[in-house]
């Protein structure tokens, strides 16, 4: 069987799985990967290695640590001083309400690594006040989908670990790489939304005054300290070669734990309750972290039935004697990854193609971790492009906003996005400066 007809049939039987028979992800990789061990007659033990060296990995314990810690802060109150601290430093300025959105957003995945937490967290508080301030729901609902996978491209990253670990690169290196792209995002959204809704949001009709303004600056930076001082621990360790990526993530919990206990005792002198407790948090972690281990099993299995069949070797083989031009396969690469993910979510789109494309990059001279830069970009974007835009329609739902018009509104986000993937693309610096 031809390496074209290996990965097209693998791909069939994958759809299916999902698309028509409704099976979870990790299920679908799994059974399609394994009909292809019977079909190709590979060794079936390596069906079986795949599963279990894929989890045979210290650092993969960073996964559930961070999962872990993005829950405990996303239930803790550090979201709410975080929208007031910035608020505080941005509300005067025209269409505020959605600079806060975009800027907290980027703040909030310092703290948890995951669109989906940002989303939900940053959304659930910032909707209802652009509702007031007369923003359209659609667009509402745009942004903050939008804005959601800026706390994926801001480390820390559970899909940056799944890369890296898929990539052989290190974890802080592959981090460092979706920094300064996530700054060119935001940065981008906001210019957008400044000129988009400047009539919708006037700046504050009262006069500036410096005095006013500090002493609101300084509240909300002491009620903000417990949240800003996480990600220095956090960064401040790895970077500075106290700890490692994956006992980073322990020391996250840890932290997290801490900050949730005395706010905790805080908020029972006040008479009120946690919005959630411990015990549901763990729990929802241990449930997620179960999904991503599925996920990263099964994805090992298929990534074999490329590597043992030859389809990854035969394929750099192809790249090199058909694409000369590395730019040519870098705006290859960008097509493929935008098609991608439209249809798989980011994690599944990382473990699938990594295997399957990483020996070619190599062929063709390309950084790793600035392939890593591009396909993370890419597949985030993604997560707002239909078919599948996962995120837009969670934003649309939580705007209570028609998902028709929540997409014509997102179009220039995409379209934002796909400049700056471009620029990623062919500026390597803009993903390796920091490393």
């Amino acid at each position: 069987m031809s390496a074209i007809a290996i990965v097209i049939l693998f791909i069939l039987i994958f759809a299916f799985a999902a698309c028509i028979l409704r099976m979870p992800v990790a299920f679908s990789m799994g059974g399609a990967a394994l009909i292809m061990f019977l079909l190709i007659g590979l060794k079936f033990p390596h069906y079986s290695q795949g599963l279990y060296v894929t989890l045979d990995s210290f650092s993969y314990l960073a996964v559930p640590f961070f999962v872990l810690a993005g829950g405990i802060m996303q239930y803790s109150g550090i979201s709410e001083s975080l929208i007031k601290l910035i608020d505080a430093i941005a509300g005067r300025v025209r269409a505020s309400l959605g600079a806060v959105t975009i800027l907290a957003s980027m703040a909030f995945g310092v703290l948890t690594g995951s669109n989906m937490a940002t989303m939900a967290t940053i959304g659930g508080i910032m909707i209802p006040e652009m509702t007031k301030k007369g923003y359209k729901k659609s667009y509402s609902g745009a942004l903050v989908s939008a804005c959601s996978y800026l706390g994926t491209l801001i480390p820390p990253s559970v899909p940056g670990i799944m890369f890296a670990l898929s990539a052989g690169c290190k974890v802080s290196q592959v981090w460092l790489s979706t920094v300064i792209p996530g700054f060119m995002f935001g940065a981008g959204y906001l210019i957008y939304n400044r000129i988009s809704q400047r009539d919708t949001e006037k700046k504050a009709p009262e006069p500036f005054k410096l005095s006013s303004y500090s002493l609101n600056l300084g509240k909300q930076f002491v009620n903000s300290f417990g949240a800003l001082l996480m990600p220095i621990i956090i960064f401040g360790g790895i970077y500075g070669g106290i700890f490692t990526a994956t006992e980073a993530g322990a020391v996250s919990v840890a932290y997290g734990v801490i900050y949730y206990l005395i706010k905790l005792i805080q908020v029972k002198k006040n008479g009120r309750k946690m919005e959630r407790g411990l015990y549901a948090i763990f729990r929802d972690g241990l449930i997620t972290t179960a999904m991503i281990c599925c996920l990263l099993c099964f994805a090992r299995s298929a990534g074999y039935v490329f590597t043992l069949s030859g389809v990854a070797d035969a394929l750099a083989d192809f790249i090199v004697d058909n694409f000369k031009n590395k730019y040519v396969f870098l705006l290859v690469l960008n097509i493929i990854f935008l098609i991608q993910g439209t249809f798989i979510d980011l994690n599944s789109g990382i473990l699938i193609m990594t295997p399957l494309l990483l020996p070619s990059v190599t062929a063709m001279g390309i950084d790793p971790i600035h392939f890593g830069a591009i396909m993370l970009c890419n597949l985030n974007i993604g997560s707002i492009t239909p078919p599948l835009a996962g995120s837009l329609y969670f934003g649309a739902k939580m705007a209570d906003a028609d998902t028709v018009e929540t997409i014509k509104e997102a179009v220039p986000f995409m379209i934002i996005g796909i400049v700056c993937v471009l620029i990623v693309t062919y500026v390597p610096f803009t993903a390796l400066a920091l490393i």
